[in-house]
């Protein structure tokens, strides 16, 4: 009796940690993305198959827009000011990242088990600039004091567990940005199954 409990909790958790792309979506609890319905998200996840244009006003009168769908990847465009991805990353967990432009992108990283239970993780330090060759060293310094408040704008890969890290500059003008901007260097994380590690 004791295995067969064992063996039926085991099924369970393999049911469990099979859920698709597709599922996960729909079942998402409603508090992620209070204005968009669950017979909406199965309506845009079904305009794929129908091979038809995966848009649906949401409650609040916003297009909400599948932009790309594979197997383990989803980046939806909530509205003209919210971007949402899902990325599968193994067979226990997946990660959202949300991103909001307003007037620059920042974003929020969450990752769940298949119990919608969220896993508690925290990011390493990438921020990393570099002088170039032909910069002196006082200009090099100007530019770094001026590298503050910074915004973290994260994006998935849609081919591997890569995780792409940008950083945004709010208070800067437009000639700031693109100068500071010469001195950084990308970030990406990969996920190794329990946390995310900078590549270098």
């Amino acid at each position: 009796m004791k295995k067969i409990f064992v063996i039926i909790c085991l099924a369970c958790s393999l049911c469990i940690s099979a859920q698709s792309l597709r599922e996960i979506w729909i079942e998402m609890p409603d508090s992620i993305i209070p204005y968009l319905t669950k017979s909406q998200r199965t309506e845009l996840v079904d305009y794929i198959k129908m091979n038809v244009t995966p848009v649906v006003k949401n409650t609040f009168g916003d297009s909400t827009f599948i932009k790309r769908m594979t197997k383990d990847y989803l980046k939806v465009l909530l509205n003209k000011n919210t971007q949402l991805e899902i990325k599968i990353l193994d067979p226990s967990s997946f990660a959202l990242v949300e991103t909001w432009n307003g007037p620059v992108a920042e974003s929020k990283l969450r990752v769940y088990d298949y119990q919608w239970n969220v896993r508690k993780i925290t990011l390493p330090e990438t921020f990393s600039v570099q002088q170039p060759d032909t910069m002196s060293n006082s200009t090099y310094a100007d530019l770094c004091s001026i590298m503050t408040p910074r915004l973290q704008e994260l994006h998935f890969s849609d081919m591997d567990n890569f995780l792409l890290v940008d950083y945004n500059l709010p208070l800067l003008s437009n000639e700031d940005v693109k100068r500071v901007r010469m001195l950084l260097k990308p970030s990406r994380l990969i996920w190794t199954g329990k946390v995310f590690r900078y590549e270098k």
